[in-house]
């Protein structure tokens, strides 16, 4: 891979970002954001934080792969 791809692949780190004070749960990277759900209560909030934790790994691994 060139210099510029790998840059770009470097960049492109997701995470798991909380919004509305922590009631919405997001996959984040610098130029995409994913909504992945709510967390008014208890159970959807880990329900929540378990998908998250699963799309980012995912997306991690993914942009590891390229």
């Amino acid at each position: 891979m060139d210099g510029i791809t790998n840059q770009k692949i470097a960049t492109m780190k997701w995470e798991i970002e909380k919004r509305k004070q922590g009631m919405e749960i997001w996959a984040n990277s610098k130029a995409n954001a994913i909504f992945i759900g709510e967390c008014y209560h208890a159970r959807e909030r880990k329900r929540t934080h378990y998908l998250a934790a699963i799309i980012v790994k995912a997306l991690n691994e993914n942009d590891d792969i390229e």
